[in-house]
């Protein structure tokens, strides 16, 4: 006799797609131009591809994610992509990447430019928030080869041309990891890109104003908070004094990071 269960048969990357393009009319409304319906369904092929868990997961909820990327106009792929379609076991969640959140937040207008950075253990990193000059409130210098990382800063240029930044230490972005509902692959694999994402969502969420309803609903997607920062009362020199710089900010605790399932295929780093 044949044990009924609730296990999901697995299905293979195309019969996932089918599902989507039954929908086509529906997802390009949502795209609203940001890309064509051929090149999303590709992208999300790919994913599929490259993440195989996402076929162990229910149909409704691949199709529910892919939705919800559609919305933000977000292209599907990996940990070096855009977005990302998150397995939970038979579920599948999206979830946006540093490279979506940045291009979302520039195009929405509230900044012309966004990067981000981690610092490593035994780098020069000097950060002055009262400088008048902003090239004098960050002062970092790469050392190769990259040593632990302490730590991570993202700035930004505002539309008016100022610019602005925020610092995080390694004890803020621990606990940003520990917020997971679950342990993350992709904090084992590619610390460095979670760390750019959590600071990258902190200056947007905390430093950045717009009500652009893409990017609204990408933070919503990953899991936003109310953050209010201030910044240190003095200047900040070497690694070491970064933590204690921070913690004399009114620090939100971090937003979850959910659970990524990385594509088995690592693609070329672009933050």
């Amino acid at each position: 006799m044949v044990q009924q269960g609730r296990q999901i048969a697995k299905r293979g990357p195309d019969e996932l797609v089918a599902i989507i393009e039954r929908r086509q009319a529906e997802v390009e409304t949502m795209l609203q131009g940001s890309m064509t319906f051929a090149f999303f369904k590709a992208a999300l092929l790919q994913a599929c591809r490259k993440t195989p868990k996402l076929l162990e997961c229910h149909p409704a909820s691949v199709h529910q994610a892919a939705l919800d990327c559609a919305m933000t106009g977000l292209i599907p792929g990996g940990p070096f992509s855009e977005a990302a379609l998150v397995p939970y076991g038979a579920e599948c969640q999206f979830q946006p990447m540093v490279k979506g959140l940045r291009r979302l937040a520039i195009e929405s207008g509230a900044a012309t430019k966004i990067s981000a950075e981690v610092v490593c253990e035994g780098e020069p990193f000097e950060y002055n928030p009262r400088a008048k000059d902003p090239a004098d409130r960050i002062k970092h210098k790469v050392l190769l080869p990259r040593g632990e990382i302490v730590g991570a800063y993202a700035w930004a240029t505002l539309p008016n041309g100022d610019e602005t930044e925020t610092v995080v230490d390694r004890n803020y972005i621990n606990r940003a990891r520990a917020a997971n509902r679950g342990k993350s692959p992709a904090w084992d694999s590619w610390f460095q890109q979670m760390a750019e994402k959590t600071v990258t969502r902190r200056l947007i969420n905390s430093k950045l104003s717009t009500r652009d309803e893409k990017l609204l609903k990408a933070l919503a997607a990953d899991v936003p908070m109310d953050e209010d920062e201030s910044p240190p009362i003095a200047p900040v020199r070497g690694v070491a004094a970064m933590k204690a710089a921070i913690k004399q900010e009114a620090e939100p605790e971090p937003q979850a990071e959910d659970d990524f399932v990385p594509p088995t295929d690592e693609p070329g780093s672009d933050g």
